[in-house]
Formats: C-alpha cells, structure tokens, sequence
C-alpha cells in the first residue's frame, strides 16, 4: 500500500525494514493535517482521512501515528514494543530465504534470550544457493504444503529457529517478537513452549500483541 506525505513523498512503511523512519514521516504528517482541520486533535485528524482514502488505508494511518505518539511521548524513545520490532527487523535481513525474510526475538524481563530467522540448519544447504525446491519453484501455491511436493522447503522458520536456541526458563513468560504472523505449525510450537505473549507485524504492516492462546 502506498502513502503519500503533503510534500508529495511516497511512504511505503509495510515494506520498509526501518518503520520507526515512516512512523516519523506519517506521524508529522497527521500533526499537520489535524492543526490545518480546526485544530482536530491529531487522532482525530487522522480519522478525517477516511474522507479522501480507503478506510483501510486511513486505519493504517492512523495506527501508525499512535506508534508515533507512543514514542514522542516518553522522550521520543520508542516503546519497548517498537524496539524488540525493530531489532526483529534488523534480524530478518539475515534470513537465508529467496522468498521471504523472517525474524523473530524471545524477550523476558526486557531481555533479550534468543533470536532466529529463517533458513536452513547451520552448514546445511542454502536456499539464496538454489538448493531450496519451494525457492526453485515460481509457480509453487501460497498456503501450499512446506514439507512434501514441489512446495518442499529446507527451512527451519525463524520462530523455530528462536525457540531451538532458548531455554525452557527462557520462554517460560516470555513474549515473542516476529516480523509476519505465526503460522499454524508455529503456534502450536509457540504454545507449546511456554512463551505467553506473540507481537507481530499483519499484513498491513501494523503491530498487533495477542495472548499465544488467541493465536
């Protein structure tokens, strides 16, 4: 989805690994247009929107500017939530994946105990190598099955990769930080280990926090 700034700049924050830069961009923006609308609040001028774009692109929006005001709010320091994000984003970049780059972090007490993305096991084959069928496979179906047919895929996914280098007492109320939505394989994993806690980005890009057993 496309974003546009008063000054004509295209913001494109769903796939941008950096959006704490586009919270900054559409946050100003919000302000802007809320002190130009009868002095609305800049929620409120954020839900003006609704007026000029598609009530999904207005509610990204202004999602986006809560995050913004989440972090100027405490000294423009990003929320705990906004930080372990990014750090999940910064972690994505080393999936070892043709198709999708995935991170994933554990953090209890604020603490960082494990990090994964997704790729195959250490010193085994590589999928940016060619050796990953369901990477080899331009015509493989979304959805279709990870582990047999023409969609097989070598890769450990990066919330399995996380949980492989954790401790029990390290998920044991831990929340997870992850760059796309669990899928169903993971979640039982995810259920399973103890962490509590799942945020992740949605398909459009906006952080979303539920409890693992709303997953």
């Amino acid at each position: 989805m496309e974003v546009w700034t008063e000054s004509g700049a295209m913001v494109d924050p769903m796939m941008s690994p950096w959006r704490a830069q586009a919270n900054d961009v559409i946050g100003g923006w919000c302000i802007t247009l809320a002190e130009q609308l009868d002095s609305r609040t800049p929620a409120e001028g954020a839900a003006d929107l609704a007026d000029f774009v598609s009530e999904e692109a207005a509610h990204h929006i202004a999602t986006l500017h809560n995050d913004f005001l989440a972090r100027v709010g405490s000294g423009s320091r990003p929320s705990w939530d906004a930080y372990f994000m990014e750090v999940a984003q910064a972690i994505s970049m080393r999936a070892d994946c043709s198709r999708r780059k995935v991170g994933a972090v554990i953090v209890r007490d604020h603490r960082i105990r494990a990090t994964g993305y997704n790729g195959a096991r250490s010193g085994g084959p590589s999928c940016l190598a060619g050796d990953c069928p369901r990477g080899n496979n331009p015509l493989v179906e979304p959805g279709s099955s990870y582990d047999t047919g023409s969609g097989a895929c070598i890769a450990l996914h990066a919330e399995q990769n996380a949980c492989l280098y954790a401790s029990r007492d390290d998920c044991e109320g831990a929340t997870l930080y992850v760059t796309h939505k669990p899928c169903d394989g993971c979640v039982r994993m995810i259920q399973g280990s103890g962490i509590q806690t799942v945020v992740y980005l949605d398909a459009h890009g906006i952080t979303t926090r539920k409890a693992v057993l709303e997953l």
